[in-house]
């Protein structure tokens, strides 16, 4: 409110509005000095030094690994397929031929190859 529109009230109304705003003033005051204490509060936390196995109940699973970074950025290789790579100089080869599909359960006994 500018001066011309305080001066247009009545006492009554200046009244009103000074209490309102003393409430205010007092509800913002009770604000800062909560605010101010959890500032001291997280400031004397920085300080702390952070929690490990060897200064607190942390367990030793949960402590600082220093190549932790390293295994999450390592990424694991997929499998090339549901069978193992075939070796380049194998022992022995052994022909086989199927007896019959599991899946359709048809016969191939007769099938010649």
């Amino acid at each position: 409110m500018n001066r011309d529109a305080l001066l247009q009230l009545s006492t009554d109304d200046l009244i009103v509005l000074n209490l309102a705003q003393a409430d205010a003033i007092a509800r913002q005051t009770a604000q800062i000095e909560e605010l101010a204490k959890r500032v001291s509060e997280l400031e004397a936390k920085l300080g702390r030094p952070a929690k490990t196995p060897d200064n607190s109940s942390v367990p030793p699973s949960q402590g600082h690994k220093p190549n932790r970074a390293e295994r999450r950025a390592a990424k694991r290789k997929g499998h090339p397929g549901v069978a193992r790579a075939l070796s380049e100089n194998p022992d022995r080869v052994v022909e086989t031929r199927a007896q019959g599909f599991w899946q359709s359960k048809a016969n191939f006994s007769l099938v010649v190859g």
